[in-house]
């Protein structure tokens, strides 16, 4: 799931495609990076609407690990939602314990085939669409 605004770039590490956000980047940017990068559930977002639309690159730039503590307690974040964000942020992610973040979409597609084990068709497609629709969506944005 890839969509660019600017001045948010992309980067590969290790075969995944990362969204890039930087101290210029737009309230906007940071908010569909949140969603789509960092993957915040919709609950977070409800729960914390007026922060997160007001969260800009310079705002989140201003934190860093070793001064969570004053993150946390400026945004009321959970301090596992807020470590989160840095880490995503730094492209560092020593202690996040989650596989799928370093699999490439063609590995993720057959992540999801192998778990649901299926060879049915329907859900071929529908990976497949998936994986195109998000392409089609990048292309647009260039």
């Amino acid at each position: 799931m890839y969509y660019i605004c600017m001045p948010c770039t992309l980067s590969v590490i290790s075969n995944h495609l990362f969204i890039d956000i930087s101290p210029s980047s737009s309230e906007k940017d940071i908010t569909f990076w949140l969603r789509n990068e960092v993957c915040l559930s919709e609950d977070i977002f409800k729960k914390y609407d007026s922060i997160l639309s007001e969260l800009d690159g310079l705002t989140l730039y201003d934190y860093d690990v070793e001064n969570i503590k004053s993150f946390i307690k400026d945004t009321g974040f959970p301090i596992g939602t807020g470590r989160k964000i840095l880490a995503f942020r730094d492209k560092k992610f020593n202690g996040i314990s989650n596989g799928l973040i370093k699999l490439t979409s063609q590995e993720i597609s057959d992540f999801v085939k192998e778990t649901i084990n299926t060879k049915d068709e329907n859900v071929e497609q529908l990976i497949k669409g998936e994986r195109n629709r998000w392409i089609r969506v990048l292309q647009l944005q260039r």
